[in-house]
């Protein structure tokens, strides 16, 4: 059941813009190749969607805007998103709470929930929530309800998206056809044996069926594993196995999980010199924190005899051993043959297992009457998504990586679901068939179709990480060197300092900050040209590149541990290239989009002089519908130099932000207009370059 509010988010009431929709797409149909047949059919559709309106009279209902048997094929070159805002205002948290609990609204309880367990200290008057239904751009199918919250009363706060499936069903001899499946949520923890053979089962289906995800241990297997065996140690305990002693013959037989979790703060259970000898003999359960003690159930469950934690396989306090094992982890989840992720719980302390409301999972299913025709609809709520966009896990940086390179993860949520290459499994669906939510993760392992696929994957991840926190400030590109090199060996480019050299490496300098401007690290970590040098999240806008403005000379990386994916000492960039005079001020208006990389680019003690502009490359960019002639745009970075004192040579620079300026367009700019006509001819490079060095 929902509430007159929500029945009215699905009314299609905004016939002008579903009008003008279904026109605008007829217009595009040519050019997207469509048949004659084709066509007509969006025709008739407009003609019938037309001719109900126009019959409507004084009836409060519409027309539906679809026409599920007249609709074209369906074809993945156009079958983009838009967005339909619902005929009603923005409205406030606490009136979806005051539905929830007064009208037994479905949706609104779910909506709640989902607000409720990621807002727990706010005002529910403070949070605005926006809703929008994506629909396909073909048809008018509605494939999603969106929801977008954003909190009054702390302009910092970012917004946040709250996601629902929807699937759609005709009515056939007023019986409706299934369109999802009618599994119902059991169990009032995640930890019920109802909800752990789903899952259960659904890593079992992967594994005989799924082609691309693999299904045979690969030979490599970590230093250590906990073995939890009971039949080899005692039912009641578990220990830490070197694998270089197991008999060679079971090497190749080894599986294992893995454990993704939040540390905390709260002291636990960690292997440690002092305590290596007794923990590789025994550890009783009743030892094990709460939360490993459930990893440990759930994989005698799966019937596996080996999982790998971070904290019990790698000795915490011998630096030399994390250097070797860290260096390791994209090997140590890509081999695993599953992924435990404990999404929610501050600390190894928390349960891995949570209490919930089973019908606050369920699917909703209503049937909608139009002017012309009945649909049932059914609202998926998009838990998985909700977990890996809200969850306290999957706000650490570290796991990035653990979730991107395990080929399969459990994930232990509200309402947990299992995740692989070829699909998503929750309660609600069972194993073998797709659910429909969106992809966990880019497919690291499939070759792309070109190398500047592979470039925006590579930043569409690094904001993603970017997004995330690190405990120790230190490991901003260890925690994401697997996925560097797993890139790698599809890119065939050297890997800088968390950039890509090569042709990629002018474009790769044109990261910029987004957001509120933070204060520089204390602790170096990376050159000033890497984006692993500041805090908060970071972009790359990947434009293509028409013409270098630069030459680049030599590159060099020092790293502490002699492995360029890991922590770095010290790296520089050599080029030629040509400064120019900028007339940057904080905050006055200018014409060159400018980013600084942090708050202190004018008062760097390090630094002395102005700020230059360094261009770096020129882009030429089409808009859509196509602009000709196309806008030419400049890209470069702010720089300022280091001090004479700091350095040998001459003319050693410093980046403290990112710039670009298009020829097109009023306004003002950095430059003067001198140096702007100079910039224009740059690419000619007719004037003599300089030589300079980036730190």
């Amino acid at each position: 059941m929902l509430c007159d509010h929500c029945l009215e988010l699905f009314a299609f009431s905004d016939t002008d813009t579903i009008i003008a929709k279904k026109k605008e797409f007829i217009e595009h149909a040519q050019g997207l190749n469509f048949s004659p047949r084709q066509t007509a059919q969006l025709r008739c559709d407009l003609e019938r969607y037309q001719a109900c309106l126009a019959l409507k009279n004084n009836d409060p209902g519409f027309p539906c805007p679809w026409d599920i048997q007249q609709l074209p094929e369906p074809r993945k070159s156009h079958g983009g998103l838009l967005h339909v805002l619902p005929a009603q205002e923005n409205f406030r948290w606490s009136k979806v709470r005051h539905s929830a609990l007064s009208t037994d609204c479905e949706l609104c309880l779910k909506l709640d929930e989902m607000i409720r367990i990621r807002t727990r200290f706010r005002n529910p008057e403070s949070i605005l929530i926006t809703a929008a239904i994506n629909i396909m751009m073909r048809s008018l199918l509605p494939v999603s309800l969106i929801f977008q919250l954003e909190d009054t009363e702390d302009e910092y706060s970012e917004s946040m998206v709250l996601r629902f499936k929807l699937a759609i069903a005709e009515n056939s001899d007023d019986r409706f056809r299934p369109n999802y499946p009618l599994r119902l949520i059991a169990g009032e923890s995640t930890g019920d044996q109802t909800c752990l053979e789903i899952l259960c089962r659904s890593l079992a289906h992967c594994l005989s069926t799924h082609t691309l995800c693999g299904n045979q241990s690969s030979g490599w297997i970590p230093s250590r594993l906990l073995d939890v065996h009971p039949k080899y140690i005692g039912c009641e305990s578990t220990r830490i196995v070197e694998t270089r002693e197991l008999p060679d013959h079971t090497e190749h037989d080894v599986r294992y999980l893995t454990l993704s979790h939040v540390w905390g703060k709260s002291q636990t259970l960690k292997l440690l010199k002092s305590n290596y000898k007794a923990l590789t003999c025994s550890i009783p359960d009743g030892q094990l924190p709460r939360r490993f003690l459930d990893a440990v159930h759930v994989t005698r469950q799966l019937g596996i005899r080996y999982i790998w934690i971070d904290s019990l396989c790698i000795i915490q306090d011998d630096r030399e051993d994390w250097a070797h094992e860290s260096v390791l982890m994209d090997q140590v989840y890509r081999h695993g043959i599953c992924n435990i992720a404990a999404c929610e719980g501050v600390d190894s302390n928390s349960s891995l297992f949570l209490r919930r409301r089973p019908d606050v999972g369920d699917i909703i299913h209503i049937n909608k009457e139009f002017l012309d025709q009945v649909v049932r609809i059914s609202i998926i709520p998009d838990w998985p998504r909700w977990a890996l966009e809200h969850s306290p896990l999957y706000q650490r940086g570290w796991v990035v990586q653990e979730r991107l390179l395990s080929p399969r993860a459990i994930h232990f949520s509200k309402y947990p679901f299992f995740s692989c290459s070829q699909a998503i499994i929750t309660e609600t669906s069972p194993p073998g068939q797709y659910s429909g939510f969106v992809s966990t993760r880019p497919s690291l392992g499939v070759k792309s179709t070109s190398l500047q696929v592979d470039f925006s994957r590579w930043w569409i991840i690094v904001e993603e990480y970017t997004k995330c926190a690190l405990t120790v400030s230190s490991d901003k590109l260890v925690a994401i060197a697997g996925i560097a090199k797993a890139i790698a060996n599809q890119f065939k480019q050297p890997y800088v300092a968390g950039l890509w050299g090569g042709d990629f490496l002018l474009p790769s300098l044109l990261w910029s900050r987004k957001g509120k401007a933070l204060e520089s690290s204390v602790q170096y970590r990376a050159p000033s040209w890497s984006w692993a040098s500041v805090d908060g999240v970071v972009s790359n806008a990947c434009w293509p590149v028409v013409n270098q403005l630069v030459d680049i000379i030599s590159v060099q990386i020092v790293s502490v541990y002699g492995n360029d994916y890991g922590e770095l000492k010290y790296a520089e960039i050599n080029l030629r290239g040509f400064l120019f005079d900028s007339n940057y001020q904080p905050g006055s208006p200018d014409r060159m989009e400018c980013r600084m990389d942090n708050s202190c680019a004018l008062s760097d003690e390090d630094c002395e002089g102005p700020i230059f502009f360094l261009p770096l490359t020129e882009s030429s960019i089409r808009t859509y519908p196509s602009i000709n002639p196309p806008t030419r745009m400049f890209c470069g970075i702010y720089v300022r130099k280091i001090k004479q004192a700091k350095f040998s040579k001459k003319n050693v620079l410093k980046r403290v932000g990112c710039a670009q300026d298009m020829e097109a367009g009023g306004g003002s700019h950095p430059l003067s207009l001198e140096d702007f006509e100079r910039l224009l001819e740059l690419h000619s490079h007719e004037e003599p370059a300089e030589d300079i060095t980036l730190v």
